[in-house]
Formats: structure tokens, sequence, C-alpha cells
């Protein structure tokens, strides 16, 4: 009489992960069709992936983002790039992994941005600043001017000798206007954008930004930098 052969349960449980193992090893590999990527805001660009020269469904791959500002991807595996940063997109299918370097550049570089680190000093201003001055400001106030830039004014306001906020006044042109927009868009996070005013934010919400944009019957259209609140309204 012959007797069935009683395995361990830790030896079956050996045999099939190494069974499984096998397995996966004798997936073909994935290829993404770009490991490296130079947009500009707003643009989009399809990422597709194949296995062993098959395109693998968008859907069936997870895609994540280490700078979602910088850019995200769709379902359906179209990467949109946003404000100016580096991001590494990845995807997983089947336990396998592939991914895209992403850099987003300035198209929009014309603008020396003001210091706009709320809380620094007068002095720190004053050595950050490259633009004329008339040698003339109130005590809690700093002020210059670029006419080459087209900035008619530029405002530093202090409380305590501690930054509070910057005023600009840009000489109106609609070909600045879109420009400056644009500029805005590229680096920044619009939270709203009204008939009169675009607001937007840094990444860490330090900072509010306003446009005007539709300053009637003036030869200027301000640009305000102001603290973030999470409350402001409009």
């Amino acid at each position: 009489m012959f007797h069935a052969i009683r395995r361990p349960f830790s030896f079956l449980l050996l045999l099939l992960l190494a069974v499984s193992g096998c397995k996966k090893e004798d997936l073909p590999q994935l290829e993404i069709n770009r490991s490296e990527l130079g947009l500009y805001y707003d643009d989009r660009f399809q990422l597709t992936v194949k296995q062993g020269g098959q395109t693998v469904p968008a859907e069936s791959i997870q895609w994540t983002s280490t700078d979602e500002m910088t850019g995200t991807v769709d379902f359906d595996g179209m990467l949109r790039a946003g404000i100016i940063g580096s991001t590494v997109i990845t995807g997983v299918y089947q336990g396998q992994t592939v991914s895209c370097s992403v850099t987003v550049m300035p198209r929009y570089d014309f603008l020396h941005e003001p210091l706009v680190i709320m809380g620094s000093t007068m002095q720190q201003v004053q050595e950050y600043e490259t633009r004329k001055t008339d040698g003339y400001s109130p005590s809690d106030w700093l002020e210059y001017y670029d006419y080459a830039a087209d900035i008619l004014y530029l405002g530093y306001r202090f409380e305590e000798d501690k930054l509070k906020g910057v005023f600009l006044q840009y000489r109106e042109t609609p070909e600045l206007r879109e420009k400056l927009i644009n500029f805005y868009k590229e680096r920044y996070v619009c939270e709203q954008a009204g008939f009169h005013t675009v607001i937007f934010a840094d990444r860490d919400k330090t900072i509010h930004i306003e446009v005007e944009v539709n300053a009637s019957n003036s030869p200027s259209f301000p640009v305000s930098y102001l603290p973030y609140y999470p409350s402001f309204v409009y």
C-alpha cells in the first residue's frame, strides 16, 4: 500500500514563490517613449509605454509625479506641463516601472523680479536692487524705477523695518500686458482669473501676486506682491 507523502506547508509556499518569481522575471521589460523631456508651461506630450513591442493600455498604468505643480499625467498618458521646475514622472505596470525626467523651462524671461521675501529688511532690499532711485523715499518705503524695462514705479513698503508688500506700475501696452501675464503663469499658481485682476500664489503659499489687467484710462497697470492669506477672498 502506498502512502501520500505530506509536504510541509512552508515547502509548498516556497515553491509557489519560486514559480511566481520566475514568471515575473520572464515578463518583457517596459519601455517608455521618452526618458527626458524639456517643455514650456502648458505644453502637452503623449507618453506611451510598450512591453515586448506591444503598447500597454494607458489606463492600465499607474502614474505619479514628484512635483505635481510642474507636471502631471492624465489617465490616458497625456503629460501636462505646469509651472517652471523639475519633476520625475513614474509609471507602474505589472510590478515594473518606467520614468521620465521633465524640466519645465521659461519662455518669458524678461523681468528681474523684485525681492519678495516678506520680512526682509531695508538693507537686504537695497543690497538686492540694481534699479534706479531718485535718492528720496519715505521712511517706511524704498522706491525705484526702470524705464528701459517699462517699470514706471517700484515700491517696497516696510513696517518696523520688515517688508510688508511690493508694488509695481508697468507702462500700459497690450503686448507687455500679455507677456507679463504669461510670465507669472509660468512661475506661479493661478488662484483666480477675474475680468480686472488675476491672482497668483507662490509654491509655498507665502505670497499673493495681483496683476490688474484692465486698468481703465490709465497709462500704467499695477502688480502687487502681498503676504498670503488663506482666507483671501474676492
